[in-house]
């Protein structure tokens, strides 16, 4: 069936950091045009050709979508839900810092930050944590290694820092890993495919331009955007980093 041209996004849970911090996975199947009217992601294109003897009119589809990781607070922290925005154009920096990040556990270099005391697992020394910025909205992550304590056990970890100090979850490392395995192996454009075909396509004849002639056929590069006075390589500085230089 043809999907309700209504729907506005589609969004995957894919993983609980804890119980305030979630991991999503978003696909915006709309946006506004410069009138402020609504323009769905479908779009057809029907023009005449020569091509072949039969038919001469010829329709192109075109598809133009958002998609985006985001990693928010279910519920406030100080009157404030944060949510970080993560796009294409920040996803191989953000991968390699989580990647980065696992090395506290894994590499060599590491093998004596952590030891056992008295059946407890103690931190002889403070590394550097791994801290992330993002353009959008200058937002930011911070990820350092920590010590679990529970009543009857301690367990390595990281804090994982939404924005600000107050803004953590405590994860102990192997569920730690589980959020880089699905960081390190996600292909983002490969998974809006999927959930666009999840919910479907519009019907035949949705959202359709014609052009009377070929000459007229110069929608390839139509809805091609770049806001102007963008400043593309400006790198903010991290909330994190600011407190590191007070």
């Amino acid at each position: 069936m043809p999907i309700n041209t209504n729907y506005e996004k589609i969004t995957d849970d894919l993983y609980y950091m804890g119980s305030n911090i979630v991991v999503k996975f978003n696909v915006s199947l709309a946006r506004k045009r410069e009138d402020g009217s609504r323009n769905i992601f479908h779009h057809e294109f029907e023009y005449a050709m020569n091509k072949y003897s039969n038919p001469k009119n010829l329709v192109t589809i075109k598809r133009q979508f958002e998609y985006y990781l985001s990693i928010e607070n279910v519920k406030a922290i100080n009157n404030q839900k944060e949510y970080i925005y993560i796009g294409v154009q920040d996803f191989i920096q953000f991968k390699q810092k989580i990647i980065e990040s696992t090395k506290w556990f894994t590499n060599a270099q590491f093998e004596n930050l952590f030891a056992k005391k008295d059946n407890k697992i103690i931190m002889l020394g403070k590394v550097e944590p791994i801290d992330i910025s993002f353009n959008r909205g200058n937002k930011s992550i911070r990820v350092e290694p920590i010590i679990l304590n529970y009543e009857d056990k301690t367990l390595t970890g990281v804090r994982f820092y939404l924005c600000s100090l107050d803004n953590y979850v405590d994860i102990d490392v192997d569920r730690y890993m589980g959020f880089v395995y699905l960081i390190s192996s996600l292909n983002m454009f490969q998974s809006a495919q999927i959930m666009l075909n999840y919910i479907g396509r519009p019907e035949d004849g949705t959202n359709r331009m014609s052009f009377n002639n070929e000459s007229e056929r110069d929608f390839a590069d139509e809805g091609v955007y770049c806001k102007t006075n963008r400043l593309v390589n400006y790198k903010p500085k991290s909330f994190f980093n600011k407190i590191d230089e007070m």
